[in-house]
């Protein structure tokens, strides 16, 4: 969960990180433009400023991408819904939001943010491609603002977790007042659209030999499968909505001073049924420690403190018995934790982990099939 890309670092307190799938896309694209578009665009030119260019319009791309999902998160915020980062990956990006959007207004507002500022940027870039300059920078500018215009329709298409499909998704919510059939119902729309994507690839491939057919089957499966895991992790965040922190506590842990040695502790540790040992300083929690970290530990090293192999935690690290556990999700991505305790008024009450909230899902889910 806590595998990270490359960070970039921070836009207006948003973690801004590229999944290492992106530095696949942007090769592609820039291959593709650098020896594909920009020599049917710049002929005459020198093949390494027709790829320059190519590369040039490949960060640009990145840099839009980035914007557009920047709008999401700042719409997102308006709104009240905190979000801690955008990540850039293979297709694209996504915004996390700790939470669903609580109405229909919101869901539309937040959907249509990231299209009506790619809309923008593409009329802006096909209007300084009409001042007077080079042809590189005219071919440069104009293809920007082609590639923000498709940008901008094809996250329009009705077909969920597409804009487009968020879109409809509150459109139906607002007049069947039924977030779970609408969201059903949105992700059957993607499906459908990323069905007729790759019956248009293959149709090209088959016509035309076309290296774009290709890509459209690509797009076309990722869309039909990330219609289909959308739809489930909103069935699964459904089943967590209601539920607070209290809810799915675990009391299986203990205690232990973090000045400890863990040759003082190793009987105890060993020996206990608990799965879990929490670090205490000055009355905080200043780590986790696993018993699976325990039975890794030499015999050379028992002399070593308890809390070299110790998850740390910071100061914010800890949970209210009646946090959301949805809005709590984010806590253990901040802290790159699988557990988190729950305090009240300094006192340890329980503690969180990440495997109990999947036993809890994988129960809800058990009993949804059944």
């Amino acid at each position: 969960m806590f595998n990270r890309g490359i960070v970039l670092g921070k836009v207006w307190g948003i973690l801004i990180e590229i999944d290492f799938s992106w530095f696949w896309i942007f090769l592609l694209v820039s291959w593709s433009l650098g020896f594909g578009v920009f020599p049917e665009l710049l002929p005459g030119f020198s093949t390494l400023l027709q790829v320059s260019i190519g590369i040039l319009a490949a960060l640009f791309l990145f840099v839009s991408v980035l914007a557009h999902e920047m709008a999401h998160s700042l719409v997102a915020r308006k709104f009240g819904l905190p979000v801690e980062k955008i990540t850039l990956f293979l297709f694209g990006g996504i915004s996390n939001l700790s939470d669903e959007p609580s109405t229909p207004k919101v869901e539309f507002f937040l959907a249509a943010a990231g299209p009506a500022l790619s809309l923008v940027l593409a009329a802006s870039f096909w209007a300084i491609s009409l001042f007077p300059q080079s042809q590189p920078l005219q071919a440069l500018f104009s293809t920007l603002g082609l590639i923000n215009f498709s940008l901008a329709i094809f996250n329009l298409l009705p077909g969920y977790p597409l804009d487009g499909g968020r879109i409809l998704r509150s459109i139906l919510w607002a007049t069947s007042k039924n977030l779970d059939r609408s969201t059903y119902w949105a992700a059957i729309g993607g499906q459908f659209i990323a069905g007729l994507i790759i019956g248009l690839g293959a149709l090209q491939m088959i016509l035309s030999f076309a290296l774009s057919g290709l890509w459209l089957i690509l797009i076309g499966f990722y869309l039909f499968r990330n219609a289909k895991a959308s739809y489930e992790a909103y069935l699964l965040i459904s089943e967590l909505r209601d539920k607070s922190v209290s809810d799915l506590a675990s009391s299986n842990f203990l205690a232990v001073e973090s000045s400890a040695s863990i040759k003082d502790l190793w009987e105890e540790l060993i020996e206990d049924g608990t799965g879990t040992f929490l670090l205490i300083e000055e009355n905080q929690v200043r780590g986790v420690v696993r018993k699976a970290s325990l039975s890794r530990v030499k015999e050379s090293d028992l002399s070593m403190p308890i809390v070299s192999i110790s998850t740390p935690l910071d100061d914010g690290a800890y949970l209210r018995p009646g946090d959301s556990v949805v809005a709590s999700l984010a806590k253990y991505e901040k802290y790159e934790t699988n557990t988190l305790p729950i305090v009240q008024k300094s006192q340890i009450l329980g503690i969180l982990r990440l495997e109990d909230i999947q036993i809890f899902l994988q129960s809800a889910r058990k009993q949804r099939k059944d």
